[in-house]
């Protein structure tokens, strides 16, 4: 009876301590995990529900003169639907570089179906653009879409393969530098650029068991998005577009006004300061 009675007393007692503690030790914050856009492992979908989620079909595998390529995405402005621009770096938002990239490297797919790989990656919600494939920018032309949060976008299936008339699929076979280019940028892989054929979502080719439980809504692909080469690459133009029209050459007050827009006072105030301080650290250091 006795031995029951300290028992009792004890867990009283550890009672009491607990709900002693200071209040903020209850409201103290929790700690916010970072934001990851990565592409998900087969056996391990770990969702994010901060995050929107992209379905991409993407091939063909690796073969002969066509290394496996990876393809490069970037979140644009959605008001804009272009680049986010800041003026000076305190308007960029906490974590935005962590929010505006997503890379997709072949080798994490949840299972190959008529020669592509099937990959499910987390991406930022918002409006995005298939930026490059490999080393090239596909500045002259390429699509945007939205991704939702708590939805999966599924995007299609985008063929990638260099440009040298030997891709192993039909839709590149045509895209090809001339002959001398395609000889020189297959041995220094300096001058060879990659080329992207979109196909848009459709009801085929099924998905894997470990998917097809997943809510899946089909993305609405905007064609012939533009953008700078901000990459500072090889540039180029998807294949699945129709070719660039004539457009007439810039006047002269264009130009400036296109410069003015590009450059306007108070990132140029903002960059001059910049480099002041930096100036001024360096003469610190001497």
């Amino acid at each position: 009876m006795i031995g029951s009675f300290k028992k009792a007393f004890a867990l009283s007692l550890a009672i009491a301590a607990l709900t002693a503690q200071p209040a903020y030790s209850a409201e103290k914050a929790k700690k916010v995990p970072k934001i990851k856009l990565e592409t998900l492992k087969p056996g391990k979908i770990k969702l994010d529900n901060r995050l929107g989620y992209v379905l991409v079909r993407l091939g063909p595998k690796a073969a002969d003169k066509n290394p496996a390529l990876s393809v490069g995405f970037s979140r644009i402005d959605g008001a804009t639907n272009a680049p986010f621009n800041f003026v000076t770096m305190n308007d960029i938002p906490k974590d935005f570089w962590r929010t505006s990239s997503v890379g997709i490297n072949p080798g994490r797919s949840f299972g190959d179906v008529d020669g592509t790989g099937i990959y499910y990656v987390g991406f930022y919600p918002g409006r995005w653009v298939i930026g490059g494939v490999g080393q090239t920018c596909m500045s002259l032309g390429t699509y945007s879409f939205d991704v939702k949060q708590g939805e999966v976008t599924d995007i299609g299936t985008l063929l990638v393969a260099r440009e040298n008339g030997e891709a192993g699929v039909p839709e590149l076979k045509d895209a090809k530098l001339s002959q001398d280019l395609a000889d020189f940028g297959t041995m220094v892989n300096i001058v060879m650029s990659e080329a992207l054929y979109v196909k848009p979502a459709s009801n085929t080719p099924a998905l894997p068991a470990e998917l097809k439980a997943m809510p899946v809504v089909k993305a609405t692909l905007t064609p012939d998005h533009r953008l700078d080469n901000s990459c500072a690459s090889l540039i180029n133009r998807a294949a699945s577009l129709p070719p660039l029209g004539h457009q007439s050459p810039m006047t002269r007050d264009e130009a400036v006004a296109a410069l003015a827009k590009m450059n306007p006072p108070e990132r140029v105030e903002a960059a001059r300061k910049r480099a002041e301080r930096a100036k001024a650290v360096a003469a610190t250091k001497k």
